[in-house]
């Protein structure tokens, strides 16, 4: 427990744990076996408090390792760097030398650890086994659900980014959205691609296929956030031989019929 609590490298038992909740169990049982009083025995399950040191240790560690310019910045009292990608979230040390968000919430009912989460790197290896635990726990739920339960006691480091990636891993997520296949359409009849002269004007798509043009198109041009809309209408258009009569038969005039709509 001294290695975790002081070593600033990354403990291997994270990177071999598969799940959360064992990591915080086993550090649990080694929090329990260093603060033990060889007077009293304690036999049985663990504790929630017990539970929550063991938490608390593991952050210290991770936080240790890869906030260290911040953490020596708050306790000498430095203002932390422009570069530095946690200065919009006002950091600061609580109680616990656990590096914490600020926000607004000073004076909010809610729980604290609900007003300032605890920082998560989102490179680190617990930051997957975090977000697979909050995942599987609510019923693998989406990113923007997994990420707000996530937010009530961990804070992780542009997270949509990371929890929506490791989302996208989980198997049984997978399965579910999985697409169905698409069914193959047939091949065309006969009198819509015939050349005979007596099936083309079924075969015409004029006939029996429409178009509405009433309503507009909305479309955006690149580099502006304006939105312009804009119609677009598009006439069908055929050249007619000049006749002496109209009441003479003719090609055109028996191509005119086609071209006029019909009310539904």
């Amino acid at each position: 427990m001294c290695f975790l609590v002081q070593n600033n490298e990354v403990l291997p038992i994270i990177v071999k744990c598969s799940s959360f909740l064992k990591l915080q169990g086993i550090l649990a049982w080694c929090v329990s076996f260093k603060e033990k009083n060889p007077l009293q025995i304690t036999t049985g399950s663990l504790t929630v408090a017990e539970l929550s040191t063991a938490s608390f240790c593991l952050v210290r560690n991770v936080q240790s390792v890869y906030f260290k310019t911040e953490i020596w910045c708050i306790e000498s009292g430095q203002q932390l760097p422009d570069s530095i990608d946690l200065l919009t979230l006002s950091p600061f040390l609580d109680e616990r030398k656990i590096l914490c968000v600020g926000g607004r919430l000073r004076h909010s009912n809610l729980p604290a650890e609900q007003k300032h989460p605890m920082l998560i790197p989102n490179n680190h290896p617990i930051c997957d086994l975090i977000i697979k635990h909050y995942h599987v726990s609510y019923l693998h739920t989406g990113t923007e659900a997994t990420l707000a339960n996530i937010r009530t006691k961990f804070w992780i480091v542009n997270g949509r980014s990371k929890v929506k990636r490791v989302i996208k891993q989980c198997i049984k997520c997978l399965k579910v959205s999985a697409k169905g296949k698409n069914q193959m359409m047939a091949d065309l009849p006969s009198a819509r691609q015939c050349e005979d002269a007596r099936y083309r004007a079924e075969a015409h798509p004029q006939n029996s296929v429409g178009h509405d043009v009433c309503s507009g198109w909305s479309f955006q041009l690149l580099q502006r956030e304006t939105v312009n809309f804009g119609i677009c209408c598009c006439f069908p258009c055929h050249e007619f031989d000049k006749q002496d009569s109209l009441s003479i038969p003719n090609d055109g005039n028996h191509q005119l019929p086609r071209w006029v709509g019909e009310p539904v």
